[in-house]
């Protein structure tokens, strides 16, 4: 099995679709994010697994955080702290924020869970949404939400898994081209690494049916824009094409459990 921290071996593996035109980034991304589905439904159902209430103070941690740091105080009353992995993305946040009737309870900085310098033992929970297949050191990663949480301080990480062996070859492309699929391991992979840092009371849910909504919800959008538009040149249909094809792939890949989203709840002794 992969280590947190193996990368995967493509040597034998052929590159994936070339797309010729300057859509390539944004398919890639609109493809890359629905890989996170960030879904309100998902979120507030880890904070009711993790039974938040108007006393904790909430750590979360997400690659666009202030649309879930809102949600969170919203419908738990709870205090939120979000971490934002860029400037930008603070800004972005904080003018959403502003004005809002959850305000006060929600505060945004930047930093990563690596790095900051938080107090020990300074919230009751910790939320993590895609952190480990994003995390450049998911070691330090674990470390940063052990080390303030408090005793009996409950975690919840949301994460795409993966199971690259399990993957047909034709398939195989599909992790060199969307990072988050190379990045991501099988749940056993996060749980290890959890429970190596000290974290016990581990339950697992299978939340594959979130990230297939996500995927359909993208291939729908592509398909769209290339029905609605007449202005593309015949390479932009291509890449337009290939990336329909690309989304039907990867939801054919979570069919048959080579990749999926997971939610893994735990407890700080």
């Amino acid at each position: 099995m992969l280590s947190p921290i193996d990368k995967l071996d493509f040597t034998s593996t052929p590159p994936p679709p070339a797309l010729t035109s300057t859509r390539q980034e944004m398919v890639r991304t609109l493809i890359g994010d629905s890989l996170q589905p960030g879904i309100y439904g998902l979120l507030q159902h880890t904070g009711k697994v993790l039974d938040l209430d108007e006393n904790d103070r909430v750590l979360f941690l997400s690659a666009d955080p202030a649309a879930g740091a809102l949600a969170l105080a919203r419908e738990f009353v709870c205090n939120v702290y979000a971490l934002a992995p860029s400037p930008e993305a603070v800004e972005r946040g904080r003018r959403r924020i502003d004005g809002s009737d959850e305000a006060e309870r929600v505060t945004i900085v930047y930093g990563c869970i690596e790095q900051l310098d938080l107090p020990d033992e300074s919230f009751d929970a910790v939320i993590s949404e895609g952190i480990f297949a994003s995390s450049t050191n998911r070691l330090a990663a674990v470390d940063g939400m052990y080390k303030v949480l408090r005793s009996q301080g409950r975690l919840a990480i949301t994460e795409p898994t993966a199971y690259f062996d399990l993957a047909p070859e034709e398939l195989r492309p599909l992790f060199r081209w969307i990072s988050l699929l190379e990045q991501a391991r099988p749940a056993a992979v996060y749980r290890s690494l959890l429970g190596e840092r000290g974290f016990t009371a581990f339950v697992t849910e299978d939340r594959r049916q979130d990230l297939q909504r996500a995927v359909e919800a993208t291939r729908q959008k592509l398909i769209l824009s290339n029905l609605s538009n007449t202005t593309y040149t015949p390479n932009d249909n291509d890449d337009l094409e290939v990336s329909v094809r690309l989304a039907r792939q990867i939801l054919d890949l979570i069919t048959n459990g080579v990749a999926s989203y997971v939610l893994i709840s735990a407890e700080k002794p």
